[in-house]
């Protein structure tokens, strides 16, 4: 049965309050790509040493110390933008996310386990730990990690829970 038309416009109830709109936290951060000692840190707006080099210069990642093979895992869920052999930094992955957002995952072994336009989840193994650095070497076996923003490198630790 409808309700009669005075009492759809009967005000002598208080209106019910307004829901309370819900609050997202961005505080969470993902998984790491490896478990590992963060052993070379972001220094995108500063000069750190090289040893591999034997100079100064800037990196615009996290190089996370991991066993040769370690199992690497893609940070949060996206697809797969590139799969290659970079001069510098050996085989590797870039995933592009939502929200403008880029993961970069090198110095890989040759197993790369994802080819472009892969669809992959936070967790997928893409890869494993490798030493095909040429520009870190020096640093023993590790991941460097990158985290792009608007195509912009930033600390992956703001985004990323790093050991």
């Amino acid at each position: 049965m409808l309700p009669s038309s005075s009492a759809m416009t009967d005000t002598s109830h208080e209106p019910a309050p307004s829901p309370t709109p819900k609050t997202t936290t961005t505080s969470s951060k993902a998984s790491a790509p490896v478990a590992g000692a963060v052993v070379w840190s972001f220094a995108k707006d500063k000069l750190i040493y090289s040893k591999t080099l034997d100079q100064w210069t800037t990196h615009e990642g996290v190089d996370i110390s991991a066993a040769l093979g370690t199992d690497v895992k893609c940070v949060m869920g996206g697809v797969v933008a590139k799969v290659y052999q970079d001069d510098s930094l050996g085989f590797t992955i870039i995933v592009e996310h939502s929200n403008d957002r880029m993961s970069l995952y090198a110095a890989l072994g040759s197993d790369i386990r994802v080819k472009e336009g892969d669809k992959v989840n936070a967790g997928t193994v893409i890869g494993s730990v490798g030493n095909s650095a040429i520009t870190e070497c020096a640093s023993g076996p590790h991941l460097h990690f990158a985290f792009y923003v608007d195509g912009i490198a930033v600390d992956p630790a703001k985004y990323v829970k790093l050991g």
